[in-house]
């Protein structure tokens, strides 16, 4: 590997991986190519803006930033409750109120502060987890150019790998491709697929666009079904119109999560159409 390549991957992997790498026969392009992260910027972002997993987000973990970002509104509403609490309130306006409501509200503010010192925690290691695990992440993809097959495990099922282990296929060519990860659709798909997400992410803008009114549709019903129990309740309406909000509201969830795993197979076809096309040109 020439000086200019160890330069470019100074800083990005470690030092003892860096010198595993000198009797390799890399070229630049391709690691270019092989957009490697930044271990500088995951830790400026994680220092910054790491209690809403955006390092994490930056490193590729989509489940981890996921998790995340949902314990940081975890520990912020359950604070906000216990402020705008009635039992809070009303201590607060009452000085000589029960010492048994007083203890109460004291053990909840302890259950919050523990809550925030856990996930503050939690935020501070991952400081450390995500500079080094960019690293790794580094060194794997480098890796992965002379291991074809492991890098496109992460694209395609294994009957599409066997079909092209007799192609010759360029290092270059295959990562310029942008193949993406059906691991990340399916993740988008789980937490996000009401709003069409994984299709945005597969490049079906259209179909994301109708999954995201079907979801906001999905919302609605479900906040319009606890409305109508109240009128239900008051005997203004029927059970059958509950019933049938109900019975639409499950028609299109299954609807979007059969879509999501339509969009698990068809990112994978897509990853496989790209590399034929690819073999195709070159031949």
């Amino acid at each position: 590997m020439q000086e200019s390549e160890l330069l470019y991957l100074l800083g990005k992997i470690k030092s003892n991986d860096l010198v595993s790498l000198k009797d390799k026969n890399l070229d630049k392009k391709i690691l270019l190519a092989l957009n490697l992260k930044s271990p500088k910027i995951g830790l400026i972002l994680g220092i910054f803006f790491g209690i809403f997993g955006v390092d994490r987000f930056y490193k590729g973990d989509i489940f981890l930033g996921t998790i995340k970002l949902i314990s940081f509104f975890i520990s912020n509403i359950s604070f906000f409750f216990i402020v705008t609490s009635p039992l809070t309130i009303f201590i607060y306006i009452m000085p000589d109120a029960p010492l048994e409501l007083k203890q109460i509200v004291a053990k909840m503010f302890l259950f919050c502060i523990a809550i925030w010192l856990i996930f503050a925690i939690w935020v501070f290691i991952d400081l450390f987890l995500v500079y080094h695990g960019i690293k790794k992440d580094n060194f794997k993809k480098i890796l992965m150019l002379e291991c074809q097959v492991s890098y496109l495990k992460n694209y395609l099922n294994n009957e599409q790998i066997l079909s092209l282990k007799d192609k010759n296929l360029n290092n270059y060519a295959l990562f310029m491709l942008n193949l993406k990860s059906f691991k990340t659709a399916l993740i988008l798909g789980i937490f996000f697929g009401g709003f069409g997400v994984d299709r945005f992410y597969k490049g079906n803008i259209l179909l994301g666009i109708i999954r995201l009114l079907g979801g906001l549709i999905s919302y609605f019903l479900f906040f319009s079904i606890l409305g109508l129990g109240m009128y239900y309740m008051r005997g203004v309406i029927t059970e059958e119109i509950i019933d049938y909000c109900f019975v639409l509201w499950l028609l299109i969830n299954f609807f979007i999560y059969f879509d999501v795993f339509l969009v698990y197979r068809g990112i994978k076809n897509d990853n496989f159409q790209k590399i034929l096309s690819v073999i195709k040109d070159e031949n």
